[in-house]
């Protein structure tokens, strides 16, 4: 992935619950809300996955289905983020479990529907602006260290 994208100096790969979800369902994501719009036009979806990442092979799969996109859904697996930084890796990984958790909501109350495009890019260029996902990170970071009882 590194060799694939200068651009990217972080990666986040996890699995969780509704992202799982969409994964093991082979559902793309669906940018439906303005919170989702970080990962408007920069989500890609890897509908057939070979397995567990052991090899080199499974990175080109990866770097190949990404391209020049920062989120990826990996079907039957979990998720992956590329950021230019670490908050910025994180904040897209925590973006996307939300959308999916919305998206899975939405299914239960007839679907979810894609935010009008205009207004997404919209939301998207200001909400992926470096000083917001600093921020941002810098806010979950606080709540997490009161969380272990620091104080910062």
């Amino acid at each position: 992935m590194y060799r694939a994208r200068p651009d990217v100096h972080a990666i986040v790969h996890t699995h969780p619950p509704a992202a799982s979800a969409l994964a093991a369902a082979a559902v793309p994501l669906v940018v439906a809300h303005m919170d989702a719009t970080p990962l408007f036009d920069d989500t890609a979806f890897l509908a057939e996955w070979p397995g567990l990442p052991t090899a080199d092979r499974e990175g080109e799969i990866i770097a190949g289905a990404l391209g020049d996109r920062h989120a990826l859904l990996l079907a039957h697996h979990g998720l992956l983020t590329a950021g230019r930084s670490v908050a910025e890796a994180a904040f897209l990984a925590v973006f996307m479990e939300r959308a999916a958790r919305l998206q899975l909501d939405a299914a239960k109350v007839g679907g979810a529907k894609p935010v009008d495009p205009t207004e997404a890019r919209r939301a998207r260029d200001f909400l992926r602006t470096e000083r917001i996902v600093n921020l941002t990170f810098a806010a979950w970071a606080r709540r997490a260290a009161r969380r272990r009882g620091h104080r910062r």
